[in-house]
């Protein structure tokens, strides 16, 4: 047992966090998720490709020593401003596929890419980059965001246009971002929706009480979800 083996960021902190550097604060569901998930395992070490402000870093425990890269330099910075107090943390600007000229194939216990491969044109081959950091045995944390979520389903059944994200070359729904990590050689242990939202998103996100419902119904509709979350073993 860790001496620290819960979350190291409440709610609150990160409300803050989010309005001194002006990010959503809805993310925080989604940060919260895999944050769990890589707890629950243990790892001792983690490259995070496609760190952003370093949130999830900020959220685990110290004993995990995380190397995280990003390409966004104004984000890397606040990632280190975030993360000043903490131990075991290594930020730097570099683009993930630059990764294995730096670090040797299976040096890591896991990989998170979170919210990333949709950024990029070769999906499959930043899971490949992940596959070859991560030792046999070690997981992947990715999340993706949903095609099929619910606020488009609804936006769908009532004749409004789903709004595109001009910064995603695509999204995915669930049967085809299994296959994709599969075709990578990852073996997919769970599956798991992340968060509800209703049209017009930013506004469901700000209704409390509907905030708080959503929140927790994504249990129930898992397929409904924001975002995608794979739990990703290499064999």
């Amino acid at each position: 047992m860790w001496k620290k083996d819960v979350l190291q960021l409440t709610k609150q902190e990160y409300r803050e966090l989010s309005r001194r550097y002006r990010f959503e604060p809805a993310w925080y569901s989604r940060y919260k998720q895999v944050s769990l998930e890589v707890i629950k395992r243990h790892p001792l070490s983690l490259i995070v490709l496609g760190s952003g402000r370093g949130i999830i870093e900020r959220m685990l425990p110290e004993e995990i020593s995380c190397v995280s890269v990003d390409i966004n330099e104004d984000y890397v910075e606040i990632a280190r401003v975030i993360n000043a107090s903490r131990a075991n943390r290594q930020f730097q600007v570099m683009s993930l596929f630059d990764v294995a000229d730096h670090y040797e194939s299976g040096s890591f216990d896991g990989a998170i890419i979170s919210e990333v491969i949709e950024h990029v044109a070769d999906d499959v081959g930043a899971l490949q980059v992940a596959y070859q950091m991560i030792r046999p045995g070690g997981y992947l944390f990715l999340t993706v965001p949903n095609i099929n979520r619910l606020s488009n389903r609804i936006s769908r059944l009532i004749g409004r246009n789903v709004l595109e994200d001009p910064t995603h070359y695509r999204e995915y729904e669930r049967n085809g971002i299994r296959q994709l990590v599969e075709q990578v050689g990852f073996k997919v242990e769970n599956m798991q929706g992340v968060y509800l939202l209703l049209p017009p998103e930013n506004r469901s996100r700000k209704l409390i009480p509907v905030d708080c419902f959503l929140r927790n119904a994504v249990k129930w509709f898992p397929g409904w979800g924001r975002n995608i979350m794979l739990l990703c073993r290499k064999p």
